[in-house]
């Protein structure tokens, strides 16, 4: 079933169809509702073309506890209110990960133009989170995931102890609810595009 459908309208006249109209329309098998019908059944099921996947079973924010490069508690309530493009990312100031974090940042004014929020997550702790984000810029939300509750519920752990999370990206819409899921080989050099490209296709007016 596809994650959105385009649905169509049409205004009709009031007027009673008189008897004649009836008689002729049954002599000539005039079937043009049915065609109607069929056609709006066939243009509702044209989905939206995505670069993400929908994911096979539907997750809510869960309740956590993370922290933001100042060390500042974040939560589910941060996670609410408006789109959130969360990314995964296995290590502060490496180079793949900082390719992929300066795509965000170099798109940041386009993704808030949609309204969508850009939440970096990790393990590195706070203070290894503000050095990356001022030697490169950016101005989005790092987390580190002290309690490691997202990377499990997300899949980018499979257990507590884990060194570092895998590289995916969750889209959730305003609601906290997943949208759409990027899993296996990331383009570090394009990801950030893929994705907002994606939230042009779900957010832009």
């Amino acid at each position: 079933m596809p994650l959105f459908a385009l649905a169509l309208s049409f205004l009709t006249g009031c007027a009673e169809p008189s008897t004649k109209d009836s008689l002729d329309s049954q002599a000539t098998g005039d079937d043009t509702g049915a065609e109607d019908s069929a056609t709006d059944s066939a243009v509702d099921s044209v989905p939206l073309s995505l670069i993400g996947t929908t994911p096979a079973e539907a997750i809510d924010a869960p309740e956590f506890s993370a922290q933001n490069r100042d060390g500042a508690a974040r939560g589910r309530a941060d996670l609410l209110g408006r789109p959130t493009v969360m990314w995964f990312f296995p290590g502060a100031d490496t180079p793949g990960c900082t390719v992929e974090g300066c795509g965000y940042r170099d798109l940041k004014d386009q993704f808030d133009a949609l309204g969508v929020q850009i939440v970096g997550v990790g393990f590195n702790p706070p203070e290894a989170m503000q050095s990356w984000a001022e030697e490169e810029g950016f101005t989005y939300e790092l987390w580190t995931d002290t309690d490691r509750t997202l990377a499990l519920t997300y899949g980018a752990a499979k257990r507590e102890d884990q060194a570092s999370p895998s590289r995916i990206t969750m889209l959730l819409d305003a609601d906290g609810r997943l949208l759409l899921e990027y899993k296996g080989a990331i383009d570090t050099g394009t990801h950030p595009n893929d994705v907002l490209t994606d939230c042009e296709a779900l957010f832009g007016r």
